[in-house]
């Protein structure tokens, strides 16, 4: 009978957390845009569970949004509220707009990206600062189009030496995209059988194979105390350290050989701008370059491959595109000659195609999480 009594107690009290849950989320959400029914403590991060399919939750965020008809749905990841934007109007307005340039406390952004992808405030802002002026003297200089043009001519010749077989392009697009960052970083150029690049270029793979599973499982402070490396946190953290190893071995190279006004490369340029803000409070420093470094390195590399890859399955499926890009690329350039960035607006058609690629195909499954400074009521 007593037993009886307490199962009793303990279905009332479910029902009453159900009810009380159920009326809490729809009085909340009446101002808020549509969205699932999130489910109580996880939220609607079953969305973001890896299929064969859909590797990153995109796609069924997409068909989601076209059942609910709104280009702009509500989730909630664990138990914060998340905001889901489809239409690039809405997109621009949100990455521009101050109120919403905040980063979110999580494992990513604190371990994974510490330094320009997950961080805000005065130092944040010299630091971006600093890398895009660099970026322009260098393209100014012209450097840029010829560390990406030097690159190009080593990767033809790599795909020539195959004598025509057939060969997995995956690892050479890679490592081709690892050069041109590693030039503008580090000054340092390896060759496509170097075990050092192997090591390097494996490492940033494991950083975004696994950052998924990071971002999702890291908004949920608890899962960092849990025993073992389910969430894969020790692995994406061993990535970063092996990274930060070889840009620390490189960094000491050029710190010996470094003689002022050397600023071929971005480590040159900021080791000069680290001896003459010594006592700065602007984080000239190592431990921040190396962030910076990793920063820069993993997504850039992973995400001009992952577009170039997405153009090579492109062209293939679609012979007739690649019969009219060839077309227009021979009758504007000389043969003798690669294409520059001058060269924009003599191609509309290479240039539609590649804008068309990179807007229907996933070529960055995963970003860093925005947030307001500010509690949000309302969302029009």
């Amino acid at each position: 009978m007593w037993n009886m009594q307490v199962d009793l107690s303990v279905w009332c009290l479910l029902a009453i957390f159900t009810l009380t849950y159920i009326y809490w989320h729809y009085t909340k959400q009446r101002k808020l845009p549509k969205g699932p029914f999130p489910w109580p403590f996880i939220g609607n991060v079953n969305i973001f569970i890896p299929t064969k399919d859909d590797n990153a939750g995109s796609k069924r965020l997409w068909q989601l949004s076209r059942k609910l008809k709104s280009d702009i749905i509500s989730l909630k990841f664990w138990g914060k509220q998340a905001i889901v934007l489809n239409k690039y109007a809405d997109i621009k307005r949100a990455y521009t707009d101050e109120h919403f340039q905040h980063r979110t406390d999580v494992f990513f952004t604190t371990e994974v990206a510490p330094a320009i992808t997950g961080k805000e405030g005065p130092i944040w802002k010299e630091h971006k600062q600093f890398f895009l002026k660099f970026l322009h003297k260098l393209d100014a200089a012209g450097k840029l189009e010829y560390i990406i043009h030097t690159e190009l001519e080593k990767l033809i010749e790599h795909i020539k030496k195959q004598n025509g077989k057939a060969i997995d392009p995956c690892k050479p697009i890679t490592y081709a995209c690892g050069n041109v960052i590693g030039q503008i970083l580090l000054g340092q150029s390896w060759e496509y059988d170097n075990p050092k690049f192997h090591y390097l270029m494996e490492n940033t793979h494991n950083m975004i194979s696994n950052a998924q599973f990071v971002i999702g499982w890291g908004l949920l402070p608890i899962t960092r105390l849990v025993p073992g490396d389910y969430f894969r946190f020790k692995r994406v953290k061993d990535a970063v350290n092996a990274v930060n190893h070889v840009f620390r071995d490189r960094y000491e190279e050029v710190l010996t050989k470094w003689q002022h006004g050397d600023d071929s490369c971005y480590l040159e340029r900021f080791i000069e701008t680290m001896k003459s803000n010594a006592k700065s409070d602007l984080e000239y420093t190592e431990e921040r370059l190396l962030k910076n470094m990793n920063d820069f390195m993993v997504p850039a590399a992973t995400l001009i491959s992952a577009i170039l890859r997405w153009c090579i399955i492109c062209m293939i499926y679609h012979p007739d595109i690649q019969k009219k890009v060839r077309a227009e690329i021979h009758a504007n350039i000389p043969i003798d000659q690669l294409p520059c960035l001058t060269d924009r607006p003599k191609l509309p058609y290479t240039d539609a195609v590649l804008t068309e690629i990179m807007r229907t195909n996933i070529v960055q499954p995963i970003s860093t999480i925005q947030c307001s400074a500010n509690h949000v009521t309302n969302c029009k």
